[in-house]
C-alpha cells in the first residue's frame, strides 16, 4: 500500500488555498490542514507533523509566513516551499535564512508545483539521511573507548571524542582549530625522546607506520602509554583531512590483571561459600549446646571449674565463627551486626591483640582526640586495625627499626571520624600501593601473610559507608587513614512489651542444630521441627498452622528457597512468615527489598530467642 505524502497548506486567500488544495489532491498528495495565519501554521504543523509545509509569505495577523516558517524549521525540522507573488530583495534574504527548499512565484502552474513538492521531499530526505549518517558516526565516536583525533586538510584538529580528551587533557572546544602538533604531544617510550605522531606524514601523502608504543603527554602533565595508528582521508583525489586512533595499552593492562584477580577472587569465594556453610552447620549448635550447657550448670550452682571449661570451649568456637567470618567478610564484606562503637575501644582491643606480633620490639603510641564514635561491628573493625597494625610491625621489621607505631583517632568534620595508623618501616613503591588492597597479592616473606588481610580489611570499611586512603613512600613510612561517618545518638526507644508466646516451625536437615534450636526457643514458644523441606511442606498443607517458619537455605532434594516459592504460590499468608538460615555467603541484598527476613550461623542463642520474639510478635499485630 503506497503512503501519500502529507501536505499543509499555509494561505490566506480563500480562494487561492482552495486551489492549491484541489491541485495537490488531483496529483496524489494528501492535504492534512489549510492554515491562514502563523500561529495556527505552527499549531497544525504540531499536531499533524506533515512531510512537507506549502507557505505563503504574507499572511494576516502580526506574524508573516517568514516567521512561522522559521519556527516551524526550528522546532519540528520540516521542509518549507514558500508560496509568493513578491519579488522585493528584502523578503527574498529573510526567506533565504530560514532555508526554504523551494521558492514559488505566483500565478504557478500545477507542474510547477508537483516539480517543487517532489524535488523539496527528495531533498530533505537526503538531509534526513545525512544527519543521521553524521549523528550515527559522531555517537560511534564519542562511545568507543579509544581515543580518536581528526584534523582537516592543514593539519587543524576538527574532533577529540571524549578518550583523546582524558589522554591530551584537552577539552574539544579548546583544541579545535589548533595544529595537531600542539594536541597530540608524544614521547618515544624507550629513548623519553619526542617523536613524531604521524600526521604530518598522512598530510604529505604517505601512509605512516603504526606506532607500537608511546606515551602521550597530556596537557595537565599525566601521562599515558598508547599505540597509535593514523590514517589519510581522502574524497577521491582530495585530500579531506586525517584520523589519529589511539589504543590505551596500559589500561587494556590494567584491565587483564583485573580480569585475572576477578577469576581468583571469583574461585576463592566459591570456596568460601562451601567452607562456611559446612563449618557453620555444625558449629551453630555446638554454640547453641554450650550456651545452654553453661546455663543450665549455673542456675543448679556446679563447680566453677566446669562452667569455665565449657565458657573456654565455647570462646573457641566463637573464635572459629570469626575465622569463619573473615570468609564472609572477603566474599560479603556486609557488617554481621551493627551498634554504637567507640574508636577508643577498638584500638585499645587491637592493641592488645596484636602485643605478641609486635615481641614488645615496637612500642604503639596513641593519639585519640575527643571520643569519636561510628555505627558498625565492633569486632569487623577491631578486624581492620588488627590488620594495620600487623603490617604496620612487617614493614618496621624489613628494616629493623625501632621507632614507634603511631595510632591516631579523632573527628574529621562533623559527620566524619578518622583512625590511622603510621609507621616508619620500608614504604612502598608506587606498583606496589597499586596493588596494595588486591586480593593475594602480598609483599611480606612467605609464611608472613596470605595477601588477604588489606583486601578483607577494604571491603569490611566500604561497607561501613567509609573509605581508606593511604600516604607512603618507599624508605619512609606508611600512613593507612581510615575514614568513617560519624555515629549520630538516636533517641531511647520505650522497653519493648513482654514476649507473644507463638508456634514456630524449625526445618533444617541437620538433627543437632533441631534440637539446639528447640532447646533455646521451646523457652518462649511452641516449636515443632522438620528434617527436611518436603516435611516442612506436608506439615503445612495438612492444615498446621505457624505465626513463624525458620527455614535452612541449604538442604538436600528441596532448597530452602524451593520451599518459599512452593509457598509463595499455594500458601503465600505463610511465605509471608519465612525467614531464612544460612550458614553460607548469602545476604539480605541477594533476596530483594520485599524478600524474606535472614539469619547466619552461627547465632548466638540470647540474640536467635530475641529476634523470634520480635518476628512472632509482627506476625500477631497482623493477623
Amino acid at each position: 500500500m503506497t503512503v501519500r505524502t502529507r501536505i499543509l497548506v499555509v494561505e490566506d486567500e480563500g480562494i487561492t488555498a482552495w486551489d492549491i488544495e484541489h491541485s495537490l489532491i488531483d496529483l496524489g498528495f494528501e492535504v492534512v490542514g489549510v492554515a491562514d495565519t502563523a500561529e495556527e501554521a505552527v499549531d497544525m504543523a504540531r499536531a499533524n507533523h506533515p512531510d512537507l509545509v506549502l507557505m505563503d509569505v504574507h499572511l494576516k495577523g502580526p506574524q508573516d509566513g517568514i516567521t512561522a516558517a522559521g519556527r516551524i524549521r526550528d522546532e519540528l525540522r520540516l521542509p518549507v516551499i514558500y508560496l509568493t507573488a513578491h519579488r522585493d530583495g528584502t523578503t527574498l534574504e529573510r526567506a533565504k535564512a530560514t532555508e526554504p527548499f523551494a521558492y514559488l512565484l505566483k500565478p504557478f502552474h500545477r507542474q510547477e508545483l508537483q516539480t517543487a513538492v517532489e524535488v523539496a521531499l527528495q531533498r530533505h530526505h537526503l538531509e534526513r539521511s545525512l544527519r543521521e549518517r553524521e549523528r550515527l558516526f559522531s555517537t560511534t565516536l564519542r562511545c568507543i573507548r579509544d581515543g580518536v583525533v581528526t584534523t582537516d586538510a592543514t593539519g587543524r584538529v576538527t574532533l577529540l571524542n571524549p578518550t583523546a580528551e582524558t589522554l591530551t587533557g584537552w577539552e574539544e572546544t579548546e583544541a579545535r582549530g589548533r595544529p595537531v602538533e600542539r594536541v597530540l604531544e608524544l614521547m618515544d617510550d624507550r629513548s623519553n625522546e619526542p617523536r613524531d605522531n604521524g600526521v604530518a606524514t598522512a598530510l604529505g601523502g604517505t601512509e605512516p607506520d603504526p606506532i607500537a608504543a608511546a606515551r602521550v603527554v597530556g596537557r595537565d602533565g599525566r601521562e599515558f602509554l598508547v599505540s597509535t595508528t593514523v590514517a589519510r582521508v581522502v574524497d577521491g583525489d582530495h585530500l579531506l583531512g586525517t584520523v589519529a586512533v589511539m589504543h590505551d595499552i596500559e589500561r587494556e593492562r590494567q584491565l587483564r590483571q583485573q580480569l585475572e584477580h576477578a577469576e581468583r577472587l571469583a574461585t576463592f569465594g566459591t570456596m568460601a561459600a562451601g567452607v562456611a556453610h559446612e563449618i557453620n552447620n555444625p558449629l551453630a549448635f555446638v554454640v547453641g549446646n554450650l550456651h545452654y550447657a553453661i546455663e543450665s550448670l549455673s542456675a543448679d550452682g556446679r563447680s566453677l571449674d566446669e562452667v569455665q571449661a565449657l565458657e573456654d570451649a565455647l570462646d573457641g568456637a566463637q573464635r572459629i565463627s570469626k575465622i569463619v567470618e573473615d570468609f564472609r567478610s572477603f566474599g560479603r564484606a556486609t557488617p554481621a551486626s551493627r551498634e554504637p562503637v567507640r574508636l577508643a575501644d577498638v584500638i585499645r582491643y587491637a592493641i592488645t591483640v596484636t602485643e605478641a606480633n609486635r615481641r614488645r620490639r615496637f612500642e604503639v603510641e596513641v593519639e585519640v582526640e575527643g571520643d569519636p564514635v561510628v555505627y558498625g561491628d565492633e569486632a569487623r573493625l577491631g578486624q581492620v586495625l588488627v590488620n594495620l597494625l600487623v603490617n604496620a610491625t612487617h614493614a618496621m621489621e624489613v628494616d629493623q627499626r625501632f621507632a614507634p607505631i603511631t595510632v591516631r583517632a579523632g573527628h574529621d568534620g562533623e559527620t566524619w571520624v578518622f583512625v590511622e595508623v603510621v609507621d616508619r618501616g620500608c614504604g612502598m613503591s608506587d606498583e606496589q600501593l597499586k596493588r596494595a588492597f588486591e586480593p593475594f597479592y602480598t609483599t611480606k616473606p612467605q609464611g608472613k601473610g596470605t595477601g588477604l588481610g588489606l583486601s578483607v580489611a577494604h571491603g569490611i570499611v566500604e561497607a561501613h559507608g567509609g573509605a581508606v586512603q593511604v600516604r607512603t613512600r618507599t624508605g619512609h613510612g606508611s600512613t593507612f587513614r581510615v575514614t568513617l561517618p560519624a555515629h549520630e545518638p538516636r533517641p531511647t526507644r520505650t522497653p519493648a512489651p513482654a514476649p507473644t508466646r507463638g508456634r514456630v516451625l524449625l526445618v533444617d536437615d541437620e538433627p543437632a542444630l533441631l534440637r539446639s534450636l528447640q532447646r533455646v526457643l521451646a523457652r518462649r514458644h511452641d516449636v515443632q521441627t522438620a528434617g527436611s523441606a518436603d516435611e516442612a511442606l506436608r506439615i503445612i498443607e495438612e492444615g498446621a498452622r505457624f505465626d513463624l517458619v525458620l527455614c535452612d537455605v541449604q538442604m538436600p532434594r528441596m532448597s530452602g528457597l524451593d520451599l518459599l516459592a512452593r509457598l509463595t504460590e499455594r500458601h503465600p499468608d505463610v511465605a509471608r512468615r519465612v525467614t531464612l538460615i544460612t550458614g553460607g555467603l548469602l545476604s539480605t541484598g541477594d533476596l530483594g527489598p520485599d524478600g524474606p527476613g535472614l539469619l547466619k550461623k552461627p547465632f548466638d542463642p540470647r540474640q536467635i530467642l530475641d529476634t523470634v520474639d520480635q518476628l512472632v510478635a509482627e506476625a500477631a499485630r497482623q493477623g
